[in-house]
């Protein structure tokens, strides 16, 4: 048996009642709190309890369209863009009273409930169409559909439309496939009783030396003969292990080519700034032009006499070392002046030079920085990165604001280490996240950690209010900032610390570039 490294689980309708009766016995009762996507882009609700909220994440877009019940948080709440915000708003509030699927076909349905101050009690349904390539979201009260992803007309589907307001037409029904009709037949004793396919044992196919999942049902599937198998009591689990495996892969693949398009624009704005690099210092070089001009226009001045008219060259008595070059259209006073011209054109453009290049400098530190944040950063803060870069390979100058933040993104909270003494360290993960800490987060006289002289991530070390910071935590915020930095691998780096309030912004800089005074340094291992 041939297995691809993509391998998993590919449901069909029998699955999916499967998964309709876990899904029931879970969440029944269960309210709906939030609903909007996740970081990936998939549509979510979430019911909250003790442990955290409880996802119920739909793909309806993907390769292999299903639903998965998770742990985690939204990136986007309802009050986010497009066709999120309707769908989230017509069933936030709302309880599940049941789980259901449609016979022969990949449809999911929420049945919810929800009572009024009157005691009126309102029914609808959220049915996720999880069909490959025909997938969808809609939720309905009664047969109408108020909210929906995707809306097509007759025009663009002869067999039903789905449109805001207009009457729920399922799918029409797919071919039956013989081998799927025999499953349904040995199956037919339970397949209507959710209880009795609860307690069926799913049968878990894996890759023995990788234990990757390459199948999953409720009945022997011949094809995977050559793979382990194993029993679990629980569809859901198996789906979530089965999802995160194959986004695993395909976020490990797509997060290195945006990390490669990353380092080779990094790339390519250092080359660039390396090329302007070299031309002003060549220009730098030219001390020697302009001492030239200056002592021509000098031997000019004092042999004003001595020059013949329209001569090309002239040397001076006083300078026989000296061969002048004449413009013989000007005489000796106008040649004198348009060398004085040149000379104080040259000498004037001496600070600009020097500016600009101290400017690029800073520049080549700047991207130094965002390569390493490149390599660094958790796949939801790329982005960040790729934001930064963008701007700055731009060449934005000064009065530029950094870009800003997604209006509907949820704030992660920043990493942080609880220290036995009550204080707390914060650790930024991304540049945007450096900023957050260091300016929003932290206070004046917080200190401030960073790794001296190499990229790294903004460490804050707070203490509880009117005591000072003891030693042991000063060290072990200093280890956090080593280890958190380019230089992790070192055996001993140097860190430099500071109050807070002597860390301030770079002027039209990306975020998380600063500067800063005052600082102490302290070399610690990495830990």
């Amino acid at each position: 048996m041939e297995m691809t490294k993509r391998a998993g689980v590919r449901g069909d309708w029998l699955l999916l009642r499967r998964e309709a009766a876990e899904l029931e016995a879970e969440l029944r009762g269960a309210r709906i709190r939030d609903a909007g996507t996740l970081a990936d882009g998939r549509f979510a609700l979430a019911f909250g309890g003790r442990g955290g909220d409880q996802l119920l994440v739909f793909d309806p877009f993907g390769p292999q369209p299903g639903a998965l019940l998770q742990r985690g948080e939204l990136a986007l709440g309802a009050g986010a863009p497009g066709w999120v915000r309707p769908l989230a708003a017509a069933v936030i509030g709302w309880s599940v009273t049941g789980v259901t699927t449609i016979r022969g076909d990949r449809v999911l349905i929420l049945e919810l409930g929800r009572g009024s101050a009157f005691g009126v009690r309102s029914e609808a349904q959220l049915v996720a169409e999880l069909v490959p390539r025909f997938g969808n979201l809609l939720a309905l009260r009664g047969e109408t559909i108020v909210a929906l992803a995707r809306q097509f007309t007759r025009a663009e589907n002869e067999l039903r439309e789905a449109l805001p307001g207009r009457r729920y037409q399922p799918p029409p029904p797919p071919p039956q496939r013989p081998d799927l009709a025999a499953r349904a037949q040995a199956l037919a004793g339970v397949i209507d009783d959710p209880e009795q396919l609860r307690r069926l044992p799913v049968l878990v196919y894996r890759e023995p030396v990788s234990r990757r999942i390459v199948g999953a049902h409720l009945l022997p599937l011949p094809q995977l003969e050559g793979a382990s198998l194993e029993q679990a009591g629980s569809l859901l689990e198996v789906l979530a292990e089965s999802h995160a495996q194959a986004r695993g892969l395909a976020l490990d693949e797509e997060l290195a080519r945006r990390r490669e398009r990353l380092q080779r624009g990094a790339a390519k704005a250092a080359d660039a700034i390396d090329a302007e690099c070299e031309t002003l210092r060549a220009r730098l070089t030219q001390g020697a032009e302009r001492e030239r001009l200056l002592a021509w226009g000098n031997a000019l001045y004092a042999h004003l006499h001595d020059v013949p008219a329209r001569a090309r060259r002239f040397v001076p008595p006083s300078r026989p070392d000296l061969e002048i070059e004449l413009d013989p259209e000007l005489d000796a006073k106008g040649n004198a002046a348009a060398f004085f011209v040149r000379y104080r054109k040259l000498a004037a453009a001496l600070p600009h030079i020097e500016r600009r290049l101290a400017e690029l400098e800073r520049r080549r530190e700047q991207l130094n920085a965002l390569r390493w944040e490149a390599e660094r950063v958790a796949a939801e803060d790329l982005a960040d990165v790729e934001a930064a870069l963008a701007a700055l390979a731009g060449g934005r100058g000064k009065g530029h604001a950094s870009p800003p933040e997604p209006a509907h993104k949820r704030r992660r909270a920043p990493l942080a280490i609880e220290l036995p003494s009550g204080a707390r360290i914060l650790i930024g993960r991304s540049p945007s996240e450096n900023a957050h800490v260091t300016f929003e987060v932290a206070g004046a006289d917080d200190l401030w950690f960073h790794a001296k002289g190499v990229p790294g991530a903004h460490v804050i070390l707070r203490t509880a209010a009117g005591s000072e910071p003891q030693s042991a935590d000063i060290e072990r915020a200093a280890r956090a900032a080593a280890l958190h930095s380019k230089a992790r691998l070192s055996a001993s780096v140097a860190v430099d610390y500071t109050k807070r309030k002597r860390v301030r912004k770079q002027r039209g800089a990306p975020p998380g570039l600063v500067w800063y005074d005052g600082e102490r340094t302290i070399h610690v291992a990495p830990g």
